[in-house]
């Protein structure tokens, strides 16, 4: 935990909604910039522990980046989402009594224990799914506990946290962040500790990820030669939520990989030759619509390529390959 405990209250919780949707909402150069350097900070942090080979993101902001104008595609369908979990928040007086708990029982997770919890009307996973996190991904030579903790404690010294692992810590970083109204901090010649916007951390290992790349190659392929829909490569990160977990379902990395997977240049040269060479293959194979039509298999995803913006911003990812 990174400090004592403070009472959340509901209030507090409703208006960090607000100010998700006016972060959301933010086309200035300030705000990319805020982005690249937290991004930068994450990549340079992991580059200098033993057995690191690349740092990469997916997600948001990394499919609604606009390197030549410097900013930050707005994403209605995030301002809809924010605002449907914003209304499952009481509006009353009082603390959010799930902070406490979270303190008070060290819950080992917020599945276990919250889903049948039927003392709030409104869990925190309800409300972390919906604000803002950065899906940040490591690959390292081998991924054991050993690396891992190493890798938890250096980002956690810079300020970098799960958000499910203190979340009233949380909820009042993320709100200082978002108060803050350049969003930028001096870049210094290392990164320092600062508060941040909360992280979904994944590990995997060099030789998993590598054979994850194959199978994407292959994939495409095959899916050039044969039509239909595009098939899914599943994925199983360790993934750092209040403990290191493997997920309950692994995740497809395909749309992962055409989306928005963004690998920091500090990344090892072998990582980044096989990210360029597995672009190329997607470059050659897939037309504008396929990526598209592979995308738009996911119901958030189709919702979010109705902005011309976006549609415009994926056609860039391979075609300036």
């Amino acid at each position: 935990m990174r400090e004592l405990p403070v009472p959340v209250r509901y209030t507090d919780v409703h208006d960090i909604f607000d100010e998700s949707v006016q972060l959301n909402e933010d086309t200035s150069p300030e705000k990319y910039t805020y982005h690249q350097q937290q991004f930068n900070d994450f990549a340079r942090t992991v580059m200098d522990i033993p057995g690191a080979y690349a740092a990469f993101g997916t997600g948001y902001p990394f499919y609604a980046e606009d390197h030549l104008e410097q900013t930050i595609e707005p994403v209605a369908e995030i301002t809809r989402f924010l605002r449907q979990q914003q209304a499952l928040v009481p509006e009353k007086l009082g603390s959010w009594a799930c902070i406490g708990c979270q303190g008070e029982r060290k819950l080992p997770d917020l599945k276990t224990l919250c889903k049948p919890c039927d003392k709030v009307s409104v869990k925190p996973r309800d409300i972390l799914k919906a604000l803002p996190d950065l899906d940040y991904w490591v690959i390292a030579d081998e991924d054991t506990p050993q690396f891992r903790a190493k890798l938890q404690q250096s980002l956690e010294g810079i300020g970098f946290y799960s958000s499910d692992q203190d979340v009233g810590a949380s909820l009042r970083d993320l709100a200082d962040v978002m108060k803050d109204p350049l969003l930028v901090r001096e870049v210094t010649p290392e990164p320092v500790r600062q508060k941040r916007i909360p992280i979904d951390l994944h590990v995997v290992s060099r030789e998993y990820f590598m054979n994850i790349m194959g199978d994407i190659e292959r994939t495409i392929i095959e899916y050039a030669a044969e039509g239909g829909n595009m098939p899914k490569v599943p994925i199983s990160p360790s993934s750092l939520h209040v403990t290191w977990e493997q997920p309950d379902e692994p995740y497809d990395f395909m749309k992962d990989f055409l989306f928005s997977l963004t690998i920091h240049p500090a990344s090892s040269n072998a990582i980044l030759e096989k990210m360029k060479h597995t672009k190329e293959i997607a470059g050659k194979y897939l037309s504008y619509d396929d990526i598209k039509e592979a995308i738009c298999q996911y119901d958030k995803e189709e919702r979010q390529l109705q902005n011309p913006k976006l549609r415009f911003l994926l056609s860039r990812r391979f075609s300036s390959e």
